[in-house]
């Protein structure tokens, strides 16, 4: 199943932004409904982005866990999804 990198809003207006893994673009926005909100925008996550932001979330924390590491990557990639 593909992941996707998602923008949505709920209730209040607040913008919630991730990554999640669905069957398709409809599939996450009504899952995301099913949860109070509303997708406004949405990316499917190529294989090669999903294997660089592995590899970042692998250095930043082997070697340094600072938040620099991972606002360098998300500055870089454009995205970045912290695995704990």
């Amino acid at each position: 199943m593909p992941n996707f990198f998602y923008s949505a809003k709920n209730l209040a207006g607040e913008t919630k932004a991730g990554s999640r893994e669905a069957a398709s673009e409809a599939d996450l926005a009504r899952t995301l409904r099913e949860q109070g909100l509303v997708l406004t925008s949405v990316k499917k996550i190529e294989e090669s982005a999903k294997k660089n932001n592995f590899l970042a979330n692998a250095f930043c924390q082997a070697f340094s866990g600072d938040d620099w590491c991972r606002a360098f990557f998300k500055s870089r990639f454009g995205h970045f999804s912290v695995a704990n």
